[in-house]
């Protein structure tokens, strides 16, 4: 998404509903399939001459469902340091839903926003997103949309 505030939307639902998601693992969820735009793991494994192990690692590997397993396990180990940081306990069925919930719809959310799909890597190679919209106005549009229904939830519960 051309906007991290709609993906913030997603962790809306963590206070609204504190019954059916932990907040501090879904807010990890919504946003670590963004982690890779700042954190270039691709540079790491040529620096180190690890870059043979994983060829085609490239920009959008963790908006693929391998990635997200990957997020989903250490999102559970983020948890647990947290848990044992600020002594807030966690119920570890609500942790688990929390991470697959905002990954899988961060997931889903940027199919509209990327330009290619990653969905099925690495099993096939990255491959143009029929589903794109390039128009910015659009992608604005989109996002707006999207916050806006994820606050309307939020206050309802509220």
């Amino acid at each position: 998404m051309p906007y991290i505030y709609a993906h913030f939307a997603m962790a809306l639902l963590g206070l609204a509903y504190p019954a059916v998601f932990d907040f501090p693992a879904l807010l990890y969820a919504v946003y670590a399939p963004d982690m890779e735009y700042y954190v270039q793991a691709r540079h790491l494994l040529k620096r180190y001459g690890l870059h043979g192990v994983l060829p085609h690692l490239q920009r959008g590997a963790l908006h693929s469902p391998m990635g997200g397993l990957l997020l989903i396990v250490l999102g559970l180990a983020i948890r647990r340091v947290v848990t044992i940081a600020t002594g807030i306990p966690a119920d570890p069925s609500l942790v688990m839903h929390s991470l697959v919930f905002g990954i899988g719809s961060h997931l889903l959310l940027d199919v509209l926003g990327h330009p290619e799909n990653m969905l099925l890597y690495p099993f096939r190679k990255p491959g143009v997103n029929r589903l794109y919209i390039p128009s910015r106005t659009f992608q604005r549009a989109y996002s707006l949309a999207l916050s806006g229904l994820m606050l309307l939830l939020w206050l309802r519960a509220r």
